[in-house]
C-alpha cells in the first residue's frame, strides 16, 4: 500500500464461464492478518460479481486475492480488479 495507507473500493470479479453449484467466491485479504477486507461471490449461473464498499487499509499492508471453489462449483479463471 502506499505510505499513506489507502482507502479500496469497487471490487469486480468475472469468471471466463457461468459459475455452478454454489458459486466461486472471491476474497481480498489482508496478508499479514487475514482479515477479509472485500468478498464477492459469483453466483450460479452468472459470470461476474461486484462488491461497491470500502475497506480502508494502512500504510504498508500486503493483500493477498483468494479464491474459493465452493460446493459444486468448477475451477474456473478469474479476474479480478478494485481501486485504492
Amino acid at each position: 500500500m502506499p505510505a499513506s495507507g489507502a482507502t479500496l473500493s469497487n471490487l469486480e470479479v468475472q469468471l471466463d464461464a457461468a459459475a455452478a453449484g454454489s458459486g466461486n467466491t472471491v476474497d481480498v485479504v489482508n496478508n499479514g492478518t487475514g482479515a477479509v477486507l472485500f468478498s464477492c461471490t459469483v453466483t450460479a449461473g452468472n459470470t461476474t460479481c461486484t462488491n461497491t464498499g470500502t475497506a480502508g487499509v494502512a500504510a504498508g499492508v500486503y493483500l493477498e486475492v483468494k479464491t474459493t471453489v465452493n460446493t459444486g462449483a468448477a475451477v474456473r479463471k478469474y479476474r479480478v480488479t478494485f481501486r485504492y
